[in-house]
């Protein structure tokens, strides 16, 4: 059985989904919402996130953004592990 990655992002215009082959895809992914919501936050959040970022430690950087950003914003950034069916 081959399994994908499927990051679901939800927002108040409704929830975009994209399919992966891999985690590190789905997460690579997730970084454009993160890096297009920075614009009205905090410079050390900001700068924070794009160093996380900018090193490669995206699960690092998707928590940070839920906790910060996301959550509060009413946003979410999931990644879910799902079967691929013939």
């Amino acid at each position: 059985m081959t399994t994908v990655w499927v990051l679901v992002h939800e927002h108040r215009h409704g929830t975009e989904l994209s399919v992966h082959r891999t985690r590190k895809g789905a997460l690579a992914a997730a970084m454009r919402p993160i890096l297009d919501s920075l614009d009205d936050v905090d410079p050390a959040l900001r700068r924070r996130l794009e160093d996380l970022i900018a090193r490669g430690e995206y699960e690092v950087a998707l928590i940070h953004w839920q906790s910060n950003i996301g959550t509060p914003e009413g946003r979410v950034l999931r990644i879910e592990e799902r079967p691929l069916l013939a």
